[in-house]
Order: C-alpha cells, then sequence, then structure tokens
C-alpha cells in the first residue's frame, strides 16, 4: 500500500531521520537535497529500506514510484511522504522574512534562564521545546517556548531530578505532539511526579488517570525514614571500590541486608570505551544509541555518552550533527583540545554548519588561539550574517584584543538584532567605553 502524503511539516521532519530520495526531484539536485537534509540533521539515502523513516518526492510523484531496493519490505503505512516543494519552503525560509531580535538562539536562552547551553539542546531533542525558525541547523525560539523553557526551568531549579522530571515532560510532549507547547498546557509537578490537569480530574505523562491525589504527592520523605540500598557486589572491582565507603553501613546494618534492594554500579569510566561494547550492541538502531547517550547524560556522564555516540558513527557512519554533539559533551568534560577538533570535524562535513562554527570560535578563545577564533566567528558570519551570539562574541575578543573600532561595529549589530538579551547591557557599556 502506498502511504499518504504527509502535510502537516516541521522543522524535525527530518532530523535524526532516514530520508529516502525519489526518482524524479527538480527543486534541487539529488546532491543538493543530500547536503541540504544533512544540514539539517538528517541521514539522506538512495533506497527505502526498512528503516526509511521519510520519502521525498517531487510535486508530480504520488509515491508509487520510488526506488524500492527489495520488494520484501515491511508494510510501508508509517511511512512518511513529503512533497519537496514543501520541504524546501520548510527549511530555507527566507531571513528577511522573520524578525530575529524577537526570537532566541539557544545560547541566549541559556543566559537567559541560567543553565547550560546543553541543557537547551536536550530540551530541544526531547521536544520540551520547539524551535519556530532555523537558519543553516541554527534554531529560533519565540516567547511562547520561552515561557516553557522557564516553567522547564523552574521545576528542576526548585530541587527535583532533572532526569525524571525531562522523561515525563518528554511523554506528554509527544503526547500533545505540535498542537500546543508546554507553557499553554497545565500542568502540576509535585516531587517527582508530573501531571497533567485534564477536565475535572488529573493523568499522570503515559495519560492514565490519577487518583489518591494528596497522598501520591507527598514530598520526599525525611532522610531518616528513606530507605537504605545496597551495591551488588557484581565483580572484585567492584567491592574493592565500595568496602571503604559501605563499611559504617554494613557494620550499623548487618542484619537487613536480605531485605535491601539490589542497585546495579555505575560502570567507571576508565573501564567504558567502544573496546568494551559487545559486538551486538553495533547493531542498535540511530535512535536506540541516541537513547543511550541521552540516558548517560542524564546520569552526567558525558564521557560515557560520547562513546556511545563515536560507538554509532562506527555502526552507522558519522554526520554533523553527531560530530557537534561528541564535541559538546567532550567540552562538558573539560577536554578543549579534542572538543576543538570534533568541531573541526562537523565543519568539514557541513560548512553552513553555523553553531558549530560560533562553537570552535569560542573553544579557541579559551585555548587562546584568538586568530584562529576571529576567523571561525567570521566564518559563521558568512553563513548568517544575522547570529546576534556571533556579533557579541567576535566583538568581546576584538575589544580584548585592542581593535576596539571594528568591535564597536559588531556591538552595534549585536544589539539590533538582540536588544532584549541578557547580554545587552554589557554590549551598551562596552560601546560608551571605546567612544570615550
Amino acid at each position: 500500500m502506498t502511504p499518504e502524503l504527509d502535510s502537516t511539516l516541521s522543522h524535525s521532519i527530518v532530523q535524526g531521520r532516514r530520508v529516502a530520495l525519489g526518482r524524479r526531484l527538480v527543486v534541487k539536485s539529488r546532491g543538493d537535497w543530500k547536503r541540504l537534509i544533512r544540514q539539517h540533521g538528517g541521514h539522506p539515502i538512495d533506497q527505502l529500506d526498512e528503516l526509511t523513516d521519510v520519502l521525498l518526492v517531487s510535486s508530480a510523484d504520488d509515491g508509487s514510484s520510488h526506488p524500492r531496493q527489495n520488494s520484501d519490505l515491511p508494510d510501508l503505512q508509517k511511512l512518511k511522504v513529503v512533497i519537496e516543494d514543501d520541504l524546501y519552503q520548510m527549511l530555507v525560509p527566507q531571513e528577511s522574512d522573520v524578525d530575529l531580535s524577537r526570537l532566541y538562539t539557544p545560547q541566549i536562552l541559556a543566559k537567559l534562564l541560567d543553565v547550560p547551553v546543553a541543557t537547551i539542546r536536550r530540551w530541544q531533542r526531547r521536544g520540551l521545546i520547539k524551535p519556530v525558525h532555523q537558519i543553516n541547523k541554527l534554531p529560533y525560539y519565540d516567547f511562547q517556548e520561552i515561557a516553557s523553557a522557564r516553567r522547564i526551568a523552574r521545576w528542576i531549579q526548585s530541587g527535583r531530578s532533572p532526569a525524571a522530571i525531562e522523561r515525563q515532560l518528554a511523554m506528554i510532549a509527544q503526547t500533545n505532539g505540535d498542537q500546543r507547547p508546554l507553557s499553554q498546557l497545565s500542568i502540576i509537578v509535585e516531587g517527582q511526579k508530573v501531571l497533567l490537569k485534564a477536565g475535572q480530574g488529573l493523568s499522570t505523562a503515559n495519560g492514565q488517570l490519577h487518583f489518591n491525589f494528596e497522598s501520591d504527592l507527598d514530598p520526599s520523605p525525611p532522610p531518616d525514614q528513606r530507605p537504605q540500598l545496597k551495591i551488588a557486589d557484581h565483580s572484585d572491582d567492584a567491592a574493592e571500590t565500595s568496602s571503604t565507603d559501605s563499611s559504617d553501613y554494613q557494620n550499623d546494618h548487618s542484619n537487613d541486608e536480605d531485605t535491601l534492594p539490589n542497585v546495579l554500579p555505575f560502570v567507571r569510566l576508565e573501564d567504558f570505551s567502544v573496546s568494551a561494547i559487545s559486538e551486538g550492541e553495533f547493531e542498535k538502531s540511530p535512535d536506540q544509541f541516541i537513547q543511550w547517550a541521552t540516558e548517560l547524560e542524564d546520569q552526567g556522564d558525558a564521557v560515557s555518552a560520547a562513546e556511545v555516540y563515536r560507538s554509532m558513527a562506527l555502526a552507522h557512519g558519522i554526520s554533523p550533527d553527531i560530530s557537534f554533539r561528541i564535541a559538546e559533551l567532550l567540552y562538558q568534560a573539560g577536554d578543549l583540545s579534542a572538543a576543538r577538533e570534533r568541531y573541526y570535524n562537523a565543519i568539514e562535513l557541513d560548512e553552513t554548519f553555523v553553531e558549530a562554527r560560533a562553537s570552535l570560535g569560542c573553544v579557541l578563545v579559551e585555548l587562546g588561539q584568538h586568530d584562529l577564533a576571529i576567523s571561525a566567528f567570521k566564518g559563521a558570519l558568512q553563513y548568517h550574517r544575522d547570529f546576534a551570539d556571533v556579533h557579541f562574541h567576535l566583538a568581546r575578543l576584538l575589544d580584548e584584543t585592542g581593535k576596539t573600532d571594528l568591535a564597536t561595529t559588531h556591538w552595534e549589530a549585536f544589539l539590533d538584532l538582540a536588544p532584549k538579551s541578557p547580554w545587552a547591557e554589557e554590549a551598551r557599556q562596552r560601546m560608551r567605553k571605546n567612544q570615550t
């Protein structure tokens, strides 16, 4: 059966998805389409297979002539068929049609909320916030999405578990689809539970009705009433590393051991590497690898998450987006030199990846390579002249290297593009200093 055309497009239609190219494409050449799809985080392929998510066809094609690798493919009713005219208009909007001064980039939003920029990107990947505009992979968020982000940040900063809250919110966002931003939903967060108002009642993140509201939403018990946990002994190494820390506990609770739940120990960083991953792990799909890496990020294990993305690259090929994610994780882990090389790799795979160019410039500044940093920032502006973050970072670097006249030009551009940015006051002060 031929799948139906999908007329409800969003920027995420290709991100992280396998996109098969139809035979008769006219808006752009096949090579250009592949480059554009990669720029937006997709994986273009020439043949349909059982892992294909999206089929791109021309307006004159109903999808019946799509390239099939074999005739034994499973039912393709869930395949999204997209007309190239619609996708091109979605992925390549005219910059002049958008007022960027009313929108916020991930870095400015992170500064506004006082959270790491990696957190903003993770919220976007989970569907908690959605960009309303994208330019060369760079997402922009409007006021409604900022309101959603504020609510998420407030819940997490109040002491709740970020991973637990984000997972439940992601379930709600997935169920809600693109209908309404989280800021417009009636959501209650109590303890580690996320509840959604539905009519006169409440439902959990997975859609089940919630009962015993008052008793269920009791916050975490006092420390003296929390259940104790014992660490399961799975190896001699684990026993050695845990013996000292747990000695006091064992002395006080030696008779309670059989009543305590087992908790699997975390894998030590020095034991986690690509070589430690079994052969079967390489058979995971890209989505499974990403989920695995995301869980490690939730645990604060940036190094292991980067290793998982490296394994994904070995199994499925490298992409600009995956190189960028590895670079971000390496930066979080404090390995600036390795992060720099991964940003270079992302740009080599996609020269229009402006956020990778901007991040590379910031890393080069930290490494003291100022001339290279200036080149990286200028390269980003060649592909996106209205990238406010880059104007800010370039202006600051030019100021600090004594090129105040050039810096003033970029301070002015930044204030025109982001007058309400949390960096705006610094920009005004530096401009006044340069003019005295």
